[in-house]
């Protein structure tokens, strides 16, 4: 290693390969060299200058990995396909046309490092180096953004979003604007060695990219961004098409908006502060006042402090951000960065950039991408998964509960008993590992309905035993204060398990509620393998599993015909479970107007209300998030409609609805939806046990795969009948006394309309009609959230 002093009093570094004798040379002005040389070896100009070059002994380093790109890049257009050795070769000829591999390419030479690179052509190079962005951006989505010019007036997260925008290839020609040279306490953000301290940072960032892409098209602006040459900047060819600042001056970013707007060119502005992405579509909005009015007209007039204010929001900078700007001066000299916040930035920017090229939606104003608002929150699915006790916390009285329930689930006899404990041992398949059997039903299950997509369950598995269990917090409702239609859904998810296993031959042993004291656990579950041709019936439904969905559209009224009435009394039921349906037009107008009725007097209580609206999930991104509650795209509502429940999920709305006795609209609203059906259905119970309700749920999931198979949608409708347990229970705590006996009404005129005894009970109505697939379903927690090994939990304060 050798050191020079140069000129202006900058230290020059410079290392040789192997262990010999170094040479030092002069370099003028080293600091401002930031091109490469491209020399392509066909012409005899850069022939010669690559000579001298090389000659010079200037050259620290050589690259030549031409043939590795060739393979790499011939592999890239095979997209996946084996490409032999013999063919191979053919195309690495096809691509040379004759050529020496060593005259083939360019020959690039970087000064400031000494480095000597053997590289493909421009257009070969940026096919294979963009890749691996495909299928993400096609190659017309890539050619769109590589038309771009981008300005970028600040290099400190200004540095992240041109590297982040050139490794993207974002950029046709790029425009940096920064007085600034770096100081080693940039170097807490900005990428860069300490041999470069006191480099320009237009000259850094210029230096990084061509090492990215020696081809890129770079204009600097070393003295930064004036009024003078402001709109030099903007308007020299190429024109500037988008504008990112991230300056710190409170006049230049004054200065820049107005230069934009008066140019139609949108800006873009990253501060690092809780992620906020903020946009300017002057290109769309050119009356649009800057920084969307938050700002004074005349920075000067207020200090700096007050005019970040004023831009970023007193309410919306984060706390430390605050606390920082108040010591601005007293223990810190300036505005505070973090390393993680600006490569944050250059992401975000880099995207917005790439949804302008496109034309993809991207209004003005602001968003936040808060990686510590984020963090903070409850990671996604914690609350779903079930605690796994110790073995030695449970009781005896636990244990030996789970003992009795293992053997009332073993049958037939000890001795098959004793196979399948000797089958799980051999195939390592005890406590330590989950079958991967249980798993696929497991992941069946999950795709079971439930009121509001609540999904309240949970499954473990343990000594054989696959549980059921009831999640009281996805459980408890003011509509069903009984978990009646928590204890339907478990039983659907059973039917699911039951259905998936004679898929896979075998059936499955349930033992309803067989913790006493713990109704938690709703099921203990065993798999045994069985003759398939007695499972045949149960296994050719299996297909239907992952069809059945929930469909909410209106649809024309079509009844249905006598063979497929006959089917429905067909499927299966249990001894204390019936299946009635209403098929008349009176009939069906008569339940639409109890169906409505019901729902006005839900959605407008208050407390019923919220629990009604937060079910509902308002936006995809929401329903990805959540997994669960009701996405309302599967509402399938015109405009008008949307916007009315939007209305209605005000809840001053709603209070002044139900304190004037108004609402029609609701009443009219489900009586036309409800009276648009083939059939209105009702399965009843006699038995009011929640073993009995987990029965139900089963045969409620016949009944819909049946109308699945004959390609019949289903709605399950007026969820507010669990309402009717209520009835003798303090219902007056929810409801004035004229609601109270509005409900009993309902509930009389329900059981008169489908003619049923004094034992038996409503217990799920749903719509039968004609309708298209929905597009959209609701989603579902995954099966890692739901399922884990393990006892089920001991039910705690349930007990």
């Amino acid at each position: 290693m050798f050191v020079e002093k140069w000129k202006k009093k900058r230290f020059f570094i410079s290392g040789f390969r192997g262990g010999g004798s170094g040479m030092v040379w002069e370099m003028t002005e080293a600091e401002e060299i930031w091109r490469p040389v491209v020399m392509n070896l066909t012409r005899e100009e850069d022939r010669n200058k690559f000579l001298s070059i090389r000659s010079s002994k200037k050259v620290w380093y050589t690259h030549d990995q031409i043939h590795a790109l060739l393979r790499d890049l011939i592999k890239a257009r095979a997209s996946g396909r084996v490409v032999d050795e013999d063919e191979m070769q053919q195309e690495i000829g096809r691509v040379l046309d004759g050529l020496d591999p060593s005259e083939y390419g360019r020959w690039i030479y970087y000064p400031w490092s000494g480095r000597l690179v053997h590289m493909l052509p421009e257009r070969e190079f940026q096919e294979l180096r963009l890749d691996r962005n495909r299928h993400k951006l096609t190659h017309r989505e890539q050619a769109k953004c590589a038309a771009l010019t981008i300005g970028i007036v600040g290099l400190s997260v200004g540095n992240a979003v041109a590297l982040t925008l050139a490794m993207e290839g974002m950029f046709g020609h790029l425009k940096l604007a920064d007085f600034d040279t770096l100081d080693l306490s940039n170097m807490n953000r900005i990428r860069a060695g300490i041999h470069e301290i006191g480099l320009a940072k237009t000259v850094l960032a210029a230096r990084q990219i061509y090492e990215l892409n020696p081809y890129a098209q770079i204009t600097l602006f070393h003295e930064g961004i004036t009024e003078q040459n402001a709109d030099h900047f903007l308007t020299s060819e190429p024109r500037v098409n988008v504008l990112i600042d991230e300056c710190d001056s409170i006049e230049l970013k004054y200065l820049l908006r107005e230069r934009a707007r008066a140019l139609g060119i949108p800006v873009i502005m990253e501060t690092s502060d809780r992620g906020m992405l903020d946009i300017e579509r002057f290109d769309l909005e050119p009356n649009r006042p800057l920084f969307h009015g938050l700002g004074r007209a005349d920075a000067s007039s207020v200090g700096r402090t007050e005019a970040v204010l004023n831009i970023t929001g007193i309410d919306t900078i984060s706390t430390r951000a605050a606390v920082s700007m108040l010591e601005i001066g007293q223990t810190i000299a300036n505005w505070p960065q973090l390393a993680s916040d600006v490569m944050l930035g250059g992401a975000a920017v880099t995207a917005a950039v790439r949804c302008l090229a496109l034309g993809q939606p991207l209004s003005s104003g602001r968003r936040y991408v808060d990686l510590q608002d984020i963090l903070d929150g409850e990671p996604e699915g914690k609350k779903d998964m079930p605690p796994t006790p110790p073995h030695d916390s449970r009781s005896v009285e636990v244990l030996s509960a789970v003992s009795e329930a293992a053997a009332a689930l073993s049958a037939p006899a000890s001795g098959e008993r004793d196979r399948l404990s000797t089958d799980a041992d051999a195939s390592g398949e005890g406590d330590a590992a989950v079958p991967e059997l249980i798993r696929f039903v497991v992941e069946h299950a999950i795709l079971a309905p439930s009121m509001g997509n609540r999904q309240p369950w949970r499954f473990s598995y343990s000594d054989g035993l696959l549980w059921v269990v009831l999640v009281p917090e996805r459980a408890d409702s003011l509509l069903d204060p009984s978990r009646r239609a928590s204890c339907l859904a478990l039983g659907a998810a059973i039917e699911n398990i039951a259905i998936a296993a004679a898929y896979r031959n075998h059936a499955v042993l349930v033992k309803p509620f067989p913790l006493p004291g713990n109704p938690l656990a709703a099921a203990a579950l065993r798999l045994l393998p069985a003759d398939p041709s007695s499972l045949a019936e149960q296994a050719a439904l299996f297909d239907l599993l992952r069809l059945r969905s929930t469909n909410r559209s209106s649809a024309e009224r079509r009844p249905l015909t006598t063979d497929q009435r006959q089917q429905f009394l067909r499927v299966p039921l249990s001894e204390h479970v019936s299946l009635r349906m209403v098929t008349e037009d009176e009939d069906i107008g008569k339940a639409a107007e109890i169906v409505a009725a019901g729902t006005r007097l839900a959605l407008l209580n208050p407390l019923l209300h919220q629990e009604i609206i937060t079910m509902l999930r308002w936006s995809p991104k929401q329903a990805d998030q959540t997994r669960d509650g009701i996405d309302t795209r599967t509402l399938q509502l015109r405009g008008a409609e949307k916007a009315v429940l939007q209305l209605l999920a005000r809840p001053d709305v709603a209070a002044e609805l139900r304190e004037l006795g108004l609402g029609q609209a609701i009443v009219a609203s489900v009586k036309n939806q409800v009276a648009s059906t083939a059939a209105i259905g009702l399965v009843t119970v006699e038995n009011n046990s929640l073993e009995t309700w987990l029965e139900t749920g089963r045969c409620f999931q016949r009944i819909w795969l049946a109308a699945v198979k004959m390609g019949i949608s289903v709605q399950p409708i007026a969820s507010w009948i669990y309402l009717f347990g209520r009835l003798d229970h303090h219902i007056e705590s929810i409801f004035t006394s004229q609601e109270s006996t509005l409900i009993g009404e309902l509930h009389s005129r329900l059981k008169a309309l489908y003619q049923l005894g004094s034992a038996s009970e409503p217990a799920v109505l749903f719509r039968l009609f004609y309708g298209n697939a929905p597009t959209v379903k609701s989603q579902r927690l995954s099966i890692d959230q739901v399922f884990c090994s393990g006892f089920p939990p001991d039910g705690g304060e349930e007990r």
